[in-house]
């Protein structure tokens, strides 16, 4: 029996309470998995994920009307979202469903680098444990988001650069799947270096400085290959374009991005504090396996030198979002058993009694799932379909967020951080380009969030005459009008109006447009026209003709918070 099936965890403990171990830690990865699935339908959406999943509508665009700042294989990946759902709310949905089912992947290809690292079953089932303990990868691996999908071909990687098969190819493929998870996003490029600089220095550990270098030009020159095939797709002869696009473009977000927010250092923060055993437990055993060094297989200086490195990149990252941690979080929890297995054999039983006690300790952490439930997605879904029954195929609407997936956003109205103060300087110059430009777009519906409401006071003088409030966070054109004196009508969207109750009843009151009296219906052309009921009910609304759904004007009161503690909850 190798010495390596003598000191592994199943034979200190026995057979027995190994096999009742593999059955409990197999229940509570089960558990966890369908948690993923539930959360993934149920958690709160944050801003980014309508901007990753509405890239799906614009593949066609890509790099000849519309040059992204980021790498955007993940658009494809969310086309069966788009080909499946009926409505935006449905897509963004099925869209979570697709990366939780990613996310499952990442748990299998930790459970395979486990054993290519030579640990039994029984370990590798507890380190899925460990990866499964963290709040942050359990909160963050089924978002809507680039840093989570491209975990998948960057485990395929180093699960393939791990395996006992050594050859040319397999390192080509694993170039391969590296440059797969640079085309998801160019945060890729730590997996990338990182795994290179792994199988560079193995070969180092060695003294084999010849295989260094073949083993870095094969593994560079697959991942340059599908870089380039991914430029030659979209641009072809003129595919330089687009290379420089990836290589150059982002560099001013990369370095700079993080200006635009305060105190994002406090996630760091955070995800240590809520994952504090977890974290304890995967640091002490990486720095156990750090100090034995020279006694690790192949595989396994390959996967810590790998995770030294991004564990450096993720936690000095200039903008440590939540989402950024589950970039190494995967690679860190390799390290947790070996924390187990350093406990002295030589006391009967501790071994074992500090392996249970570790998975009892973890199991606590579904306390922290459950709660997470009470961040419900309710809200955004129902604001997304009453806003899109308001829509038209060719209508188009904005909310600075992209809510509407299935829809044509009104222009290049991203308000993030930064877009809202360009907005906001332009204003203090008495400026407002912007947001004619958006208006150019004759956007029928507005949804309103936190976003809208720090340009409300730029926003509110094109809006107050254009635009009716039918829903709590919706808007659509349209105007209040009354019998007392004629209203200025601003309209910013071509088509039939009517007139409609507070309670969204049609009604047949004749009414004037420019002193013209009108029944029924009326087709208004973009342009301002004064609009006045003719006789009875004291006020109504003047809105398009063809909304479909029940709605009633609601009170004049703030919107409800569709994005509230989208990072901190």
């Amino acid at each position: 029996m190798p010495l390596s099936d003598k000191l592994s965890l199943d034979n200190i403990i026995g057979p027995g309470p190994a096999r009742a171990l593999k059955l409990f830690a197999l229940c509570v990865i089960l558990a966890k998995i369908i948690l993923i699935f539930v959360l993934s339908n149920n958690t709160f959406f944050v801003m980014d994920e309508y901007a990753h999943a509405a890239h799906t509508g614009m593949i066609q665009d890509f790099y000849v009307r519309y040059f992204p700042f980021k790498t955007v294989l993940s658009a494809y990946f969310y086309l069966p979202a788009q080909w499946l759902s009926s409505n935006s709310a449905e897509a963004m949905l099925i869209a979570r469903y697709q990366m939780a089912l990613a996310g499952v992947g990442v748990v299998v290809f930790v459970y395979l680098i486990c054993l290519n690292m030579g640990r039994t079953k029984l370990e590798a089932l507890f380190t899925v444990c460990v990866l499964l303990a963290f709040s942050t990868f359990m909160e963050r691996v089924f978002r809507v988001r680039t840093e989570p999908l491209c975990l998948a071909p960057a485990m395929g990687a180093l699960w393939i650069t791990t395996s006992r098969h050594k050859s040319g190819w397999i390192l080509f493929l694993a170039g391969l799947m590296s440059g797969v998870a640079f085309l998801t996003t160019q945060k890729a490029v730590y997996f990338n270096f990182a795994l290179g600089v792994a199988l560079i220095a193995e070969a180092v550990t060695r003294k084999a400085y010849a295989q260094a270098f073949k083993k870095a030009a094969i593994f560079t020159f697959g991942w340059a290959v599908i870089v380039v095939a991914y430029s030659v797709y979209f641009r072809g002869p003129d595919f330089l374009v687009v290379l420089n696009h990836i290589f150059v473009t982002p560099v001013r977000l990369a370095v700079h991005g993080g200006e635009d927010y305060k105190n994002l250092r406090e996630f760091v923060l955070m995800t240590l504090s809520r994952n504090a055993f977890v974290y304890g437990l995967c640091f002490a055993g990486l720095s156990i396996s750090l100090a034995r060094f020279k006694k690790l297989s192949v595989a396994e200086v390959i996967v810590i030198v790998f995770t030294l490195i991004m564990t450096f990149f993720v936690f000095t990252h200039n903008q440590p979002w939540p989402y950024v941690f589950i970039m190494v979080i995967p690679f860190l929890s390799l390290y947790g058993i070996e924390a187990v297995k350093a406990v002295p054999a030589g006391i009967p039983y501790l071994k074992g009694a500090v392996l249970i006690s570790a998975l009892v300790v973890m199991t606590f952490s579904f306390k922290r799932n459950i709660h997470y439930f009470g961040h419900t997605n309710l809200l955004q879904n129902m604001t997304s379909m009453q806003a899109e029954s308001l829509l038209g195929p060719d209508d188009s609407y904005c909310d600075g967020a992209g809510m509407l997936v299935k829809k044509r956003f009104a222009g290049p109205a991203w308000w993030d951080a930064r877009g809202i103060a360009e907005v906001l300087a332009q204003a203090d110059k008495n400026e407002f380009g912007l947001i004619e430009n958006i208006l150019s777009y004759r956007p029928k519906v507005w949804i309103l969030n936190y976003r809208t409401s720090k340009l409300w006071p730029v926003l509110e003088p094109f809006l107050v005459q254009s635009y009716v409030r039918v829903f709590p966070n919706v808007l659509v054109s349209g105007v209040e009008i009354s019998a007392e004196k004629p209203v200025k009508f601003i309209n910013r969207w071509e088509g039939a109006y009517a007139l409609y109750s507070n309670s969204g009843a049609r009604l047949n009151a004749p009414f004037y447009i420019n002193s013209k009296i009108i029944k029924g219906s009326t087709l208004l052309k973009i342009g301002e026209y004064t609009a006045q009921l003719a006789d009875g009910a004291d006020k109504a609304y003047l809105l398009p003709d063809n909304i479909k759904v029940p709605f009633t004007i609601p009170p004049a009161r703030k919107p409800m918070a569709l994005f509230r503690g989208v990072y901190r909850y």
